[in-house]
């Protein structure tokens, strides 16, 4: 049962008159005859009386007509609810990212982003991969750009995963690596490594060991990092090497040796995250868009 049909009797009842009911629902008489047949079909009761000099409502069409009256009341109640909340709706949407790890390509999405949306304003904020998952929980940001995403988290955070960024060993040019053609996850965990602090970055340090596990080595870590640029004052030392994906391979200067790790799981995710209860509108936008931008693009990071 349609709403216009139930309109369309409404006005019926009132008029009582198929001619004048047809003209102010602009439709033909013998549609709104019709229409009218289906809805009292539907309905299994006959809603009007009719004869050759008039026609009425019948005892169930009068109590019919009062219900529908109300229906209608109802839907359009909705539906100016509905335009209040898509009116009313925020045009903000606020972004955590890995710093130096997405701005590569994020600045180029945001500029097309940006065109597209001229209404919607971003914020943006970076901070490490723990705490933009905490900020997300705490409805501090709409979305976030994450490598790792916490198992703990799964039945609260929705996520898609963008694409894989090739695992690459960094080393200064006298390292022993640099004169290896090929570099393997087995081949490294022989040498000193440059790894991330385990207590404040677990996630980092606990993906490195899931990478070392996987070839079934372990890592000789010799000293530990805060952050990335931390690393390379340890590798212009010759301290270790230090594993980074090839989105970040920018960061570090040219007078470093940069390698690509030949296992075929050596790789990192990259992951746009939000949490499952957000109501924020444009979060749905804005992840469509950027997973058609990158498939566009067809760049790896």
């Amino acid at each position: 049962m349609y709403i216009e049909r139930i309109n369309e009797f409404i006005v019926l009842s009132k008029v009582l008159n198929y001619s004048k009911a047809a003209d102010m629902l602009f439709i033909s008489q013998p549609a709104l005859s019709k229409h009218i047949h289906e809805l009292e079909v539907s309905l299994g009761v006959d809603l009007f009386e009719r004869n050759t000099h008039k026609m009425r409502l019948t005892p169930i069409g009068e109590i019919f007509y009062d219900e529908a009256v109300g229906i209608v009341k109802k839907y359009n109640h909705a539906l100016a609810a509905i335009e209040k909340y898509i009116n009313d709706s925020p045009k903000h949407l606020s972004l955590g990212f890995l710093g130096a790890a997405t701005q590569n390509f994020l600045s180029k999405f945001i500029i097309d982003f940006n065109s597209n949306h001229p209404d919607i304003s971003i914020s943006f904020s970076t901070d490490k991969m723990d705490e933009l998952a905490y900020r997300i929980m705490e409805d501090e940001l709409d979305v976030a750009m994450v490598t790792i995403i916490d198992d703990k988290l799964s039945t609260e955070i929705q996520y898609r995963h963008i694409q894989d960024s090739k695992l690459y060993v960094i080393c200064h040019p006298d390292s022993p690596i640099a004169s290896l053609d090929t570099v393997s996850m087995a081949d490294i965990a022989e040498y000193p490594m440059i790894d991330f602090n385990r207590k404040n970055l677990p996630y980092n340090w606990a993906f490195n060991r899931h990478l070392f596990e996987m070839a079934n080595v372990t890592p000789k870590a010799v000293v530990d990092v805060d952050h990335i640029d931390t690393s390379l004052l340890h590798l212009s030392t010759n301290k270790g090497f230090f594993l980074a994906p090839m989105y970040l391979l920018h960061i570090f200067p040219n007078e470093f040796v940069k390698k690509p790790v030949s296992d075929s799981f050596a790789s990192v995710p990259l992951n746009l995250i939000w949490k499952k209860s957000n109501h924020n509108p444009l979060v749905e936008v804005f992840v469509n868009e950027f997973t058609a931008f990158l498939k566009k693009n067809h760049k790896p990071y």
